[in-house]
């Protein structure tokens, strides 16, 4: 009986352990809290093209992310979401000029990706993709497909009072 209870007090540690680590998991980006809004000025460039405009996030009592970049005019270019875990993205809507099952692929691809990162994986090769930081912004550099997609952090009302 105490063998049992020994190995039942060790496997349960190791679980806690294990749980602790995941929920310290600090993201490159995403929401601060469970229920927040973040925005971003994102801009997706290939070689001849580029996509730009505000990527808003906002966290659901669920844990999901929701996530739309539109243009200044207000135009939706994508719309996706991110699950809780942050393993999966789902491309709910995206503009017809990119809607084709390739681009989406790699799009989604990428998106996963990015928004899994962890400070860990800053500078690091990962299937011809590489993060990096520069000044405020956040860099991932798509190798195989020469994609690159820049976000930087829009300074909210609060941020803008303090200067």
């Amino acid at each position: 009986m105490k063998i049992f209870q020994t190995k039942y007090f060790l496997l349960s540690s190791l679980l806690l352990f294990c749980v602790s680590l995941h929920a310290q998991k600090h993201y490159i980006l995403g929401c601060t809290d469970s229920i927040g809004r973040q925005e971003y000025k994102m801009n997706i460039g290939v070689k001849d093209a580029d996509v730009s405009g505000i990527l808003i996030m906002k966290c659901d009592s669920t844990g999901v992310i929701k996530c739309a970049l539109m243009n200044e005019f207000g135009i939706s270019a994508l719309n996706f979401s991110i699950s809780e875990d942050r393993r999966k993205v789902e491309l709910v809507n995206v503009i017809s000029f990119l809607d084709k099952w390739y681009i989406r692929k790699v799009l989604k691809s990428d998106l996963e990706y990015l928004f899994s990162a962890t400070e860990d994986d800053l500078e690091k090769e990962n299937h011809n993709r590489v993060i990096k930081r520069a000044d405020e912004s956040v860099i991932l550099e798509n190798k195989k497909y020469s994609i690159i997609y820049t976000l930087e952090q829009l300074k909210g009302k609060n941020d803008e009072a303090d200067q």
